[in-house]
């Protein structure tokens, strides 16, 4: 398969507790996800500190006395944007906030900034260009509205698709502007090693090895993106909407805010579907809780095989 088609391919692709009932919401809200909704973790919020479990009250009150909050997601379950919409309830109407989105790029800043409590939905729809960055609009749009009907300023802290392109060529001239990209050597070799494998495994290890090392510069490049965003703030306070993996505390966006903001600590919460061959909290690996401060447990949304999906892809290329 030629290089070029490669690359344009791996790119757009980019406890059990104690008895009782689990920590669910306080809304009428039933999961929408189907699969494992009886696992015995599905609503635990765990603080990963001393791996209890606690109430979304708790969570709420732990989470709005940071200057940074990460809440991280996976995109295409609708469980998690709910939960992302319940906290932007609860925490915006206390403090004002910037929530910047992974969703949008910094290059929409000047359009977005035009956005205010009054807007209508299609000029929320056009500005965010849902149509052609390939978010779905169904999941993001409500969490748009819901972060400025709140009165909060929202932010893209992505990096364009073409600054993309060019950092997968290794073209250093895109780096720019400079202040943005500051951090970009934040991680020692332990964490580059582990960037590496993860990159690698996250692409079904289908990739060429040799095409990780750009791959893995483009996540750096976006973690740094988001960092900045969020430290150039004026709100007091600064909430994340992204990805999990951007929202950890060991390789993603939280390394490079520490190195911006030295005197603020950030606070991170992935929402996480659960493990069906892990019915207790223990047969889940350390490292998941090393990502972040807490984990809030949800069903399965789909079961599908993506790796499978990229082997047939790439075997019709």
């Amino acid at each position: 398969m030629p290089l070029k088609i490669i690359s344009t391919f791996f790119i757009s692709l980019l406890i059990f507790l104690t008895s009782g009932c689990a920590h669910y919401p306080k809304t009428d809200f039933t999961w929408q996800s189907n699969l494992e909704k009886e696992h015995p973790l599905v609503g635990h919020i765990i603080d990963t500190q001393n791996m209890d479990s606690i109430s979304d009250t708790e969570l709420v009150n732990n989470l709005s006395k940071t200057k940074y909050l990460l809440i991280g997601e996976k995109h295409d379950n609708p469980d998690h944007h709910h939960l992302q919409n319940w906290l932007m309830h609860q925490l915006l109407p206390k403090n004002k906030y910037q929530v910047t989105f992974e969703m949008m790029s910094y290059e929409q800043q000047t359009q977005l900034d035009k956005l205010s409590s009054s807007s209508s939905t299609s000029e929320i729809v056009s500005t965010a260009d849902f149509k052609n960055s390939g978010w779905d609009q169904e999941l993001y749009l409500p969490l748009l509205q819901t972060a400025l009907k709140k009165g909060a300023h929202v932010s893209g802290g992505n990096i364009p698709k073409q600054q993309i392109m060019a950092l997968y060529s290794s073209n250093p001239a895109i780096l720019e502007p400079a202040k943005r990209f500051s951090t970009m050597n934040v991680l020692n070799e332990t964490q580059m090693l582990s960037l590496n494998d993860y990159i690698y495994e996250q692409h079904c290890e289908l990739m060429p090895r040799s095409q990780v090392g750009p791959m893995s510069k483009i996540q750096i490049a976006k973690d740094a993106s988001l960092a900045y965003s969020m430290t150039s703030a004026t709100a007091p306070k600064r909430m994340l909407i992204t990805g999990n993996f951007h929202a950890n505390k060991t390789l993603g966006v939280p390394t490079h805010l520490s190195k911006l903001d030295k005197n603020n600590e950030s606070i991170v919460i992935q929402i996480l579907e659960v493990d069906q061959s892990k019915q207790q909290l223990e047969e889940y690996e350390q490292s998941i809780f090393d990502q972040a401060d807490y984990i809030w447990f949800t069903p399965r949304w789909t079961n599908r095989d993506y790796c499978e999906d990229l082997r047939v892809q790439s075997n019709q290329l």
